[in-house]
């Protein structure tokens, strides 16, 4: 596949990811800055005239044309490499047509197709659409999905560290402590375990409910 990945700030004003190739946002949250400038497809290692003609479209921000030359050659293409990476590649047309919810599907398709190189990053995509769009419960379905079917890869550290965010946002101050601490556990040199720690005390403070001492004693910030 094309390189796609770019560096952006999670949502909430937690700090970025430095492990998935986190590729497109739904919506644009406080604090949060994407270039999407930097997503470029490469027309010349398609084979297929269409899917260069769409990848270059792409590049050029034609976002409706380029989805028509996506779906003409997805609708004729088989279960090839390329074809994998149209649907991904489609997905981000999609997502910048603002299509979020088609974009997920698609992007959830993909993810069932297990000879793809790019499912486990695809079904990512998706929770971070769901995660984009407020949808919490839905997001944590797709994320803890990950962390089933693809164990041990990069997107399933990243899922694991935004389903702590999602029970922050639901406003689940347990589910997201006991979240943290396993990710602490499992993955103490992540860049971004300082703000989400820090995150979390700030939100036990300001509530002063009788178990929050419990809690801020248990997490411990480096």
């Amino acid at each position: 596949m094309a390189s796609v990945a770019h560096a952006i700030e999670s949502p909430f004003n937690w700090t970025a990811s430095t492990a998935a190739a986190r590729v497109d946002m739904p919506v644009q949250f406080e604090g949060m800055t994407v270039n999407r400038s930097k997503i470029r497809l490469d027309p010349e290692a398609a084979t297929d005239p269409r899917l260069r003609a769409a990848r270059k479209l792409f590049n050029e921000q034609k976002y409706k044309e380029a989805r028509t030359q996506f779906e003409g050659f997805l609708s004729a293409s088989s279960d090839t490499l390329q074809s994998c990476e149209a649907r991904f590649e489609s997905g981000l047309v999609l997502s910048r047509l603002e299509l979020y919810s088609q974009a997920a599907e698609r992007w959830k398709d993909l993810a069932t197709r297990p000879a793809c190189p790019s499912a486990a990053l695809a079904l990512f995509q998706a929770g971070y659409i769901e995660e984009g769009l407020g949808k919490w419960d839905a997001a944590l379905n797709t994320y803890q999905g990950i962390t089933r079917r693809f164990p041990g890869g990069p997107e399933e550290q990243d899922a694991r560290f935004e389903m702590i965010q999602c029970y922050f946002n639901k406003g689940d101050l347990t589910n997201a402590d006991q979240q943290f601490l396993a990710f602490q556990k499992a993955h103490a040199g992540d860049m971004r375990l300082q703000r989400a720690c820090e995150t979390l005390r700030s939100a036990h403070e300001l509530r002063k409910k009788p178990d929050d001492q419990d809690a801020l004693r248990a997490l411990v910030c480096s």
